[in-house]
């Protein structure tokens, strides 16, 4: 309007009552941009907030409730342990856990749940073509309750660890694995070698058992992975895991004092919950589920002021038209409903724009989505009529109030 007025083309009898076209062009035209540039906005933020959702309800395949966590890492002592000591270590502390305050399980593990996969190794599954050297897997050493502690559910066949394994190489493989190596046959039974075609049999693990998916992180496909007694797979770092009936400060604390007196001065790390450890493993994409929903919102409400005002200016300038229309008898319904109509038609253009903007971004953004396709139909039909409604909405208000005025007040005024 500044550059239309600076132009000096308003001579007297020139004056024109309501916008022209090429104004009314430039005003949907800005309004249309800026719709499209909030609808890509609102889109990603409601697609990154629905796959938060989405990880935070999703079954990982173990419980975290009640479950509390310890890292030590008996290698850290300055003199060093051998394989023996470690594993004695170990199975001392576990016996000693299971006396502790509060404690109504104990298991111990090379890895924990949501934290990634500590250990890999080569390993050639029975009747599968792999290179000569094997297949490099994730491989993760368990002790203790490890299955009950967790709450692993039992696909097929059975856990290890009864007295029926006593020196028996066993292993318990999950569902990718099975999906994986063995997508036509029954696991049970069949072995998993260590290393390549040259290793001996002799070393090869048996596979008893068949266990649900535990995720590596929130909604992420876990890798084939294979569960072996902890003896065969010896670490200096393990993750003591301790199932509490009642607050875990006490058992922690009298942990400490075992861990004390089984060898002084050996440091526990990374005392956590497992409800801790799923919360920061969600950490990373809440930053951006609320980032992108602080953006979209703040460009939805500038798009809806921008509509509101736009609507506003031009329902103002044509102030006398309406008011020489109510006074001849037109409905102030038909009024209101004519622009709506204009807004909406605008404003349709930019959710459209908006909504190719949004599918456009998603072979960028799509590494970001887990259990969400960036393609979700649900939330464009859903962003759109948000958006539809509210702009709607922003337009309704100045027009409703302008034809609420008395049109011989409208009259005198222009005259």
């Amino acid at each position: 309007p500044a550059i239309a007025v600076s132009r000096g083309d308003l001579r007297p009898g020139t004056e024109r009552h309501g916008p022209g076209r090429r104004e009314q062009a430039v005003r949907g035209s800005l309004v249309l941009a800026e719709t499209g540039l909030a609808v890509v906005l609102v889109v990603w933020s409601a697609l990154l907030s629905r796959d938060l959702v989405s990880m935070a309800q999703d079954d990982g395949g173990f419980r975290s409730e009640g479950i509390v966590s310890a890292q030590l890492n008996i290698r850290s002592r300055p003199d060093g342990r051998s394989e023996e000591t470690i594993q004695t270590f170990y199975r001392t502390l576990e016996e000693r856990a299971r006396t502790l305050p509060g404690v109504t399980s104990v298991a111990l593990a090379t890895e924990l749940p949501y934290t990634g996969s500590a250990l890999i190794t080569m390993m050639t599954p029975e009747g599968v073509e792999v290179p000569e050297e094997g297949e490099w897997m994730p491989i993760v050493g368990v002790a203790g309750d490890w299955f009950e502690t967790l709450g692993v559910r039992i696909v097929q066949g059975r856990p290890f660890g009864g007295a029926e394994d006593v020196d028996r190489r066993v292993a318990v493989v999950n569902e990718a694995f099975v999906r994986r190596y063995w997508p036509d046959r029954s696991p049970l039974g069949l072995t998993v070698a260590g290393g390549g075609s040259q290793v001996d049999d002799d070393e090869a693990f048996e596979v008893v058992g068949v266990i649900a998916d535990i995720r590596t992180s929130p909604g992420e496909t876990p890798p084939p992975k294979i569960y072996v007694p902890s003896v065969y797979e010896t670490t200096a770092r393990m993750n003591l895991i301790l199932e509490t009936s009642g607050p875990v400060d006490v058992p922690i604390a009298a942990l400490r004092v075992v861990v004390a007196e089984l060898d002084p001065g050996l440091p526990i790390a990374r005392v956590e919950t497992l409800e801790a450890v799923v919360e920061d493993a969600l950490s990373t994409p809440t930053f951006y589920a609320t980032l992108f929903s602080s953006f979209g919102l703040t460009a939805l409400l500038l798009a809806l002021v921008g509509v509101y005002g736009t609507t506003a200016y031009a329902t103002a300038s044509r102030a006398r038209e309406i008011g020489i229309r109510v006074a001849l008898g037109e409905a102030r319904e038909r009024i209101v409903a004519r622009v709506l109509r204009r807004t909406g038609v605008i404003v349709a253009g930019g959710i459209a724009v908006g909504s190719l903007g949004a599918l456009a971004a998603s072979r960028i953004g799509a590494d970001a989505l887990r259990l969400v396709e960036p393609s979700d139909p649900t939330t464009y039909l859903s962003v759109a009529a948000v958006v539809l409604s509210a702009a709607l909405v922003a337009a309704w208000v100045p027009a409703r109030r302008l034809t609420r005025v008395d049109p011989a007040q409208t009259l005198r005024r222009e005259t």
